[in-house]
């Protein structure tokens, strides 16, 4: 749901403990300026560091965060284990911890984030564009849960399956993996894949219950309130954020 804190507009999600702070932030907010318009929270997309910088530093007035970990995303499946000796930017896909106060950021414009909650409170945070859910980045994830069962996975705002058009390169690469029969869509001739259900796939053949999965059905195509890479070309990058409160 959309929620209107400190004059900026976040996405938080429908349940959540009231120990854990989640959010997507939208493009409508703050401090950057031209094609950047708004809340960015990319340091590298070619928007002034000041303002971006800015950006983060609202966040963390707004929340009480000493403290984010944000990472140079390389489309991969590394999912970091992240404490307090850790950089504040580094290479990954993903990051984990069991530490209380630590907030981990994932940036999107169009790929999807998804947020996930053990039972002993331990959090993840990853990044999940088509090359990292198949290179396994959930699945890479979940091992670092080990035997702590997951309570609560947020697969947050990205590209709709009526937006996220492919070609045969694409199905040649994934065809083998993923579900090319519910999630391949066809049509006027041009080919489509749902990756928020190929996700939620994946979820549930790893036995997370479906009922533990909330979806923030919002697409970063086709609504301008978010930044999409495939719509803009030069843009901005939400931030995916989740933390364990002190």
């Amino acid at each position: 749901m959309f929620k209107n804190i400190g004059g900026i507009k976040l996405i938080l999600p429908n349940s959540i403990e009231e120990k854990f702070v989640s959010f997507t932030s939208s493009k409508l907010g703050n401090f950057s300026k031209r094609v950047y318009d708004g809340l960015n929270f990319g340091f590298f997309c070619g928007d002034d560091l000041i303002e971006v910088n800015r950006n983060y530093l609202l966040i963390k007035k707004l929340f009480n965060v000493k403290r984010v970990i944000i990472l140079n995303q390389v489309h991969g499946a590394h999912v970091v284990t992240c404490d307090i000796n850790t950089p504040s930017f580094i290479d990954g896909d993903g990051l984990f911890t069991k530490y209380i106060g630590l907030g981990l950021g994932i940036l999107t414009a169009d790929c999807f984030n998804v947020q996930l909650i053990g039972k002993n409170e331990s959090i993840a945070n990853l990044h999940c564009g088509w090359r990292s859910v198949y290179n396994g980045i959930i699945e890479r994830c979940l091992e670092k849960f080990k035997d702590e069962k997951i309570k609560k996975v947020i697969v947050g705002v990205g590209i709709c399956e009526k937006c996220f058009e492919v070609r045969n390169d694409f199905i040649n690469i994934v065809k083998k993996k993923f579900d090319m029969e519910e999630c391949l869509l066809i049509n006027n001739g041009k080919m489509y894949f749902n990756l928020r259900l190929q996700v939620e796939k994946i979820l549930l053949e790893n036995s997370i219950e479906k009922n533990c999965i909330e979806h923030i059905r919002y697409c970063s195509y086709c609504n301008d309130m978010f930044y999409s890479y495939r719509r803009d070309g030069v843009t901005g990058r939400m931030l995916s954020f989740l933390m364990r409160r002190r």
